[in-house]
Formats: structure tokens, C-alpha cells, sequence
């Protein structure tokens, strides 16, 4: 996708993984040719901003985090998406999650649910819940959902944009989508195409 550095709230163009794990991962600007200012999280208001965007956390939690949480919340946000991003770029690539990956994440959002900081919200599992108000409730509840989008995302329709490097789940009916974003990459990469042909 590449998109510029934004401030909140969050566009929808960040949000086109189909599922706010593969969203977290694709919190950088380029995966596949970073730019020295390649990072979305940078600060603490921008982890909560993105968290509040996504629908994870409310406006007060958001804010509670804005005054008492630090640099550790960025710096555990970034472990938990590098983690994530290691786990389904190899999903997406067909190769089994990485052990040196998959292990983190599992041990983080263990940490989260046996200290009774992140819950389901449900019978389904399909909400994740927790004290976000306390920061270390953020990268459990994180690393909780990359376990729920590895046991509940079809790993055969996970995709990596060649563009950009971006995650995603192909819901295509044919599963041909090959973007994160036909607006953004597939555009520029047809804009490219058209050009080499003008030129050649």
C-alpha cells in the first residue's frame, strides 16, 4: 500500500488485510523496500490511535494509555508485529509459521489471558476483550488475535502484496486478488507497466 505516515484517526486504506492481525502487520510503509522513515508506530499515541481505529480499544482507553503508558508499549507493539508478520508472510508463502516466530506470540498472549488482562468477549471467540487501560493488556490482546487469524484465516488465501509487501486474505471469488490495494499499488503498478510500454 504505501501509504504516507497519517496521523488519527486511521484511514481505511490501512485496513485492508481482512483481519486487524494482518492490518498490525502492515503497520510500516513498504515491506519489501523500506524507506528510512518506514514505521507507522512511533509513538505511544500512534499505537493507541491505530488500536482505537481498529476497534480494539475505546476513546478512554485510548486516552488513559496517552498519559501513562511508554516507549516499553511501542517497543512491545513492534516485537508482537514483527513476530506476526514473520508467522504469515511464511503462511502466505506456503511454508509452515517459523518456530522462532510462532513461539512469542503464543507465550505473549498466554502471559495476557493467565493474568486476566485480555479475554473472548464470547462463546465464539470472536472478540477479544481486556484492562486496555494498562498497557500490557495491548500487546496480549495483539498477539491473542494473530493466534485467532492463524487458527481461523484459510491460510490458502493469504496473500503478500508484490508490490509493497503487504499482508492479506484474498476473499476474491475467483481468489485472483493480487494487490493489497488495486487504488494504490495495483494502479501504480499498471501506471509502470504503461510507461515501460510508451518507452520501449
Amino acid at each position: 500500500m504505501a501509504l504516507q505516515r497519517l496521523v488519527a484517526p486511521w484511514q481505511s486504506g490501512h485496513f485492508v488485510g481482512g483481519h486487524l492481525a494482518l492490518d498490525l502487520a502492515n503497520t510500516v510503509v513498504h515491506r519489501t523496500a523500506p524507506a528510512a522513515d518506514n514505521e507507522l508506530l512511533k509513538s505511544v499515541r500512534d499505537v493507541s490511535s491505530w488500536c482505537q481505529s481498529a476497534g480494539l480499544i475505546s476513546s478512554a482507553d485510548a486516552r488513559t494509555l496517552n498519559s501513562h503508558a511508554g516507549h516499553e508499549l511501542v517497543s512491545a507493539v513492534h516485537r508482537v508485529r514483527d513476530h506476526l508478520w514473520a508467522v504469515f508472510d511464511a503462511v502466505s508463502a506456503g511454508k509452515p509459521p517459523p518456530a522462532v516466530a510462532l513461539g512469542p506470540l503464543l507465550r505473549q498472549a498466554g502471559r495476557g489471558v493467565s493474568s486476566e488482562l485480555v479475554w473472548y468477549s464470547d462463546a465464539q471467540m470472536s472478540r477479544v476483550a481486556g484492562r486496555f487501560g494498562d498497557p500490557a493488556a495491548i500487546p496480549s490482546a495483539l498477539a491473542l488475535m494473530a493466534i485467532d487469524a492463524l487458527c481461523t484465516l484459510p491460510t490458502g488465501r493469504m496473500r503478500s502484496c508484490p508490490r509493497c509487501g503487504w499482508l492479506f486474505v484474498d476473499v476474491s471469488k475467483g481468489g485472483r486478488r493480487r494487490w493489497c490495494s488495486m487504488t494504490t499499488c495495483g494502479n501504480r503498478e499498471k501506471a509502470n507497466r504503461r510507461r515501460h510500454l510508451e518507452q520501449g
